[in-house]
Parts: structure tokens; sequence; C-alpha cells
């Protein structure tokens, strides 16, 4: 707990010390995609009236039919995206290419903050980014990183807003093939803009995961 509330604390600190802590903060996670992903109980109710029958709930479950996908964004959109190949184990050398990937994409499409070396790598501490191989990666080609606290899902960006806002659109709906399910995930992740996260925030009341470390600081 104290190590989580320190490292939450220096985020926040470095945000509020530095306006160009977040145009240059890059988050990077991985989730599953499914073939079927059943609505949520908010999704699937219906507005009825006193005289109605009772609506028949059938359980379903998420299809074993499902892939990958690891995707970086910053506070203006998706940044890099990729899908893991079926049966590929993501372990650290497999993330250490797709890490090079980025900074290709970064200096590629984000020159001003490559020039200026601005650019920040925020992901989390799963034993594919945190292994010997990777952080050797990271200091060889001089990766900016900036600290996670230890897990905790409620401090994960990609989770409580890139991906929980993408498996919302994608949520009872089928798809045939993981190619369908691979394209459309890729339009929505598309959609994702810096007018969305600010919408988003503005709309939380808050800063996103800035805010969420403040209440890691208070609980703690």
């Amino acid at each position: 707990m104290h190590q989580r509330v320190r490292v939450c604390i220096e985020i926040r600190q470095l945000a509020t010390d530095d306006e160009t802590f977040l145009p240059t903060l890059i988050t990077g996670d991985k989730t599953s995609v499914y073939v079927h992903d059943p609505e949520t109980k908010r999704q699937s109710s219906q507005w009825k009236c006193p005289t109605s029958p009772r609506p028949i709930n059938i359980r379903l479950v998420k299809s074993n039919l499902k892939c990958m996908i690891i995707s970086f964004f910053d506070i203006k959109g998706i940044v890099n995206k990729e899908f893991n190949p079926r049966g590929q184990t993501v372990n650290s050398g497999f993330y250490c290419e797709i890490l090079r990937r980025l900074r290709e994409k970064v200096q590629r499409h984000l020159l001003q903050v490559w020039r200026g070396q601005t650019w920040l790598l925020h992901h989390d501490n799963a034993p594919d980014h945190i292994a010997v191989h990777t952080q050797t990666f990271l200091a060889a080609n001089k990766f900016p990183v900036i600290p996670h606290q230890p897990y905790y899902p409620h401090v994960v960006p990609s989770d409580f807003f890139l991906f929980r806002r993408m498996k919302f659109k994608l949520k009872g709906r089928r798809f045939d093939t993981i190619k369908d399910i691979q394209a459309e995930t890729n339009k929505v992740l598309d959609t994702f803009t810096e007018k969305t996260s600010r919408m988003r925030s503005k709309n939380r009341g808050d800063r996103g995961p800035l805010s969420t470390c403040g209440r890691e600081v208070l609980r703690g």
C-alpha cells in the first residue's frame, strides 16, 4: 500500500509541476477481444410498462474464440496497435519487438516529441514488462518510462478508459471470424481522438488516471 501511494504521489506531482506531462505520455497495455461478448445487464435492459410480461433472460457466456490486442495511446489518439498472432506467447522477447515498432511509429508520426525526446512510456508491471531482457532493451534504446504502482485494476488507464470504451461498443455483437472482430476493433479504436479523451474527462469531472491516483493517496 505504501509503495502504491508513493508512486501515485510522484505521478501527480509530475503532472502538477509540468503542463506538458499529459500530452507527452504514451500508455500501453493488452487485452482480449471475443468473437462474442454478451451485453452487460445495463445494455440489455428494456423499458416495460406495468402490464408487460416479464422478459425472459437467457444466460450467455463469452465465446472461446478470441484474440489479443496490444495498444498504445496518447492524449490525441492511438499511437500503435497490433494483434497478437495466434499461438504467440507474449514474453519479453516478443514485447521488445512491439516496443521497437512503437519507437518507429513515434519517430515517424510524433516528430515534435521525438525531436525533443520528451515522450514518456507508461505500462504496468506485467512479467513481460519488468523482465530483465525488457529492462535492458528499454535502457539501451533510451526509453523514458514513468513508474507504475503495484498492480491494481482501478489505476490501469487502459482498462478503465480505452479498453472499457472499446469493449462496450463490441458487447452483444457476434462476428464470424477472428478477422472480423479484428477489423471491427480497429474501427472502434480509430474513433478515439483528443476530443473524445477531453469529453470523457469532462464528463467524469476528473483527469482520468491521475484523479484515481489522488483517490489512492487519500485512501492511503
